[in-house]
């Protein structure tokens, strides 16, 4: 006699079954409530962060200061003149300085007049008159400080004062400050007597003036 065979129920039992569906259901609805969080959040998230690296990038930028402001002024001349006459004068309307020049070229990073073939006038303190004319010269923006160079000669008049005159190849005078002084050989002529030195500094104020290096005077013998 032979066997019958056996055959097995392979179905899942109903609990089991059951069991497996509210799982999978759960599942979904998580993914699904963490889609929906995402989907509102994120935009916030972004925003933050541009924000933040907004912020970040701001504070890494230069801020341009002065000198750099001063740097990017050009360097080239912005104008140009031909055989002309300035005049500056003061706060009351009084002339002050009158320069002149074949040509000049005005920079615009210091204000400065870059003058060939100069002739200056400038009216001091105390009535003090300094006429001057040299190959070339620079003159500052307010016109209160001048620097010759180049067959250098300057005249300079004020009473109760002896006339004198300086010649060299280069010759600094400030207006304000009543100084002048060379850093090259001068000739000085005061009045009859004669001065040679290598450096020369005048003060106007005091009518002090100071030779160095090299010095040589003829100094007429007073009556």
């Amino acid at each position: 006699m032979s066997a019958s065979p056996v055959l097995l129920d392979m179905v899942p039992a109903p609990s089991l079954v059951g069991k497996q569906l509210r799982a999978k259901r759960t599942w979904v609805q998580y993914i699904r409530q963490l889609g929906d969080k995402l989907t509102t959040y994120v935009p916030l998230v972004l925003m933050a962060v541009l924000a933040g690296m907004t912020f970040w990038l701001l504070r890494l930028s230069p801020v341009p200061d002065e000198a750099q402001a001063a740097r990017a002024t050009p360097t080239v001349p912005d104008n140009y003149l031909v055989n002309f006459v300035a005049r500056s004068f003061d706060v009351n309307g009084e002339l002050t300085a009158q320069v002149a020049g074949a040509a000049a070229q005005h920079m615009p990073q210091t204000g400065e007049l870059h003058i060939q073939t100069a002739r200056i006038t400038a009216w001091g303190k105390q009535g003090a008159l300094t006429r001057s004319r040299s190959d070339d010269a620079v003159v500052n923006k307010a016109q209160t400080q001048f620097e010759l160079t180049g067959n250098v000669v300057a005249n300079r008049t004020q009473a109760n004062s002896p006339d004198f005159q300086i010649t060299s190849e280069q010759l600094f005078i400030d207006t304000d400050l009543n100084l002048m002084r060379s850093q090259l050989p001068v000739r000085v002529l005061r009045g009859v007597d004669e001065i040679k030195a290598q450096r020369m500094v005048v003060d106007n104020n005091t009518g002090v003036a100071q030779f160095n290096d090299g010095v040589e005077a003829v100094v007429q013998a007073r009556e």
